[in-house]
């Protein structure tokens, strides 16, 4: 592949992510703020609930960046999956790599991960939280781009079934649902010990980034290596992905 060719279709992927991300909030009054009040909304729920068993900051500030982190993962796996069906107007009429469309429509997550961080940040001054500033961001936008790079690489897969099997949206919705409290957000993983659900919370790949960021949040230790096993997951996912992914997408056509 030529550079001309490279060049151009990392012009691409900034045309289609830029609208994407354009689209995504337009004719909407409060804009990117919707990326930003869904996550705020779930904690602020959960605050307003543990300030009545006195819960400590440390432990709300913790909820928050687990519930932001997972919407990442959440928003990279559901934008991917319906990228090719929202493209087919580009799809079926130029050539050109079609998983650019997931990566693009999947890298919207980020920006929604940004405004969060951001809120995250003034939050953690305000909620006087003891931790390092630079582990703090360093480990933040660590845990965000292993959430991302799982999501995206879950969506590569579903991307292509989404086109023939509609119903894919409502299984999906369902399970990142469930997935949800397979994580360790809401409570400690000991609250888990002896559950039949253990081993699967366990091993859940998400856990592994809650844990790295309740190690940080609650004794200013950055342990990079929890993130080892969920990226691992991730990178091997998304291989095998693209190697389905670009064998299955010669006959997307007849999908739409």
């Amino acid at each position: 592949m030529s550079r001309r060719s490279i060049r151009n279709y990392v012009d691409l992927f900034f045309e289609f992510f830029f609208n994407d991300f354009k689209l995504r909030y337009k004719r909407s009054y409060l804009g990117v703020l919707w990326a930003v009040f869904k996550p705020l909304f779930q904690f602020f729920i959960l605050y307003n609930v543990w300030t009545m068993f006195n819960a400590k900051a440390t432990r709300t500030i913790f909820v928050l960046i687990g519930i932001v982190l997972y919407h990442v993962f959440q928003d990279s796996l559901l934008y991917g999956m319906k990228s090719l069906y929202n493209k087919a107007h580009i799809i079926l009429k130029i050539y050109f790599p079609r998983e650019i469309v997931v990566f693009a429509a999947a890298s919207v997550s980020l920006i929604n991960f940004f405004f969060n961080f951001l809120v995250i940040m003034v939050l953690a001054v305000f909620g006087h939280l003891d931790v390092s500033w630079y582990k703090l961001v360093v480990g933040l936008w660590g845990a965000a781009f292993v959430s991302f790079l799982f999501g995206t690489a879950f969506a590569v897969w579903f991307s292509i079934w989404f086109l023939r099997f509609r119903d894919i949206q409502h299984i999906v919705d369902l399970l990142v649902y469930a997935l949800f409290w397979l994580v360790p957000v809401m409570y400690p993983l000991s609250f888990m010990k002896g559950n039949v659900l253990e081993k699967v919370v366990v091993n859940n790949p998400l856990t592994f980034i809650m844990e790295m960021m309740r190690t940080l949040v609650h004794k200013n230790i950055l342990e990079w290596s929890m993130l080892s096993r969920p990226l691992i997951i991730g990178i091997i996912v998304l291989t095998f992905g693209l190697l389905y992914f670009r064998k299955a997408v010669r006959k997307i056509a007849e999908y739409y």
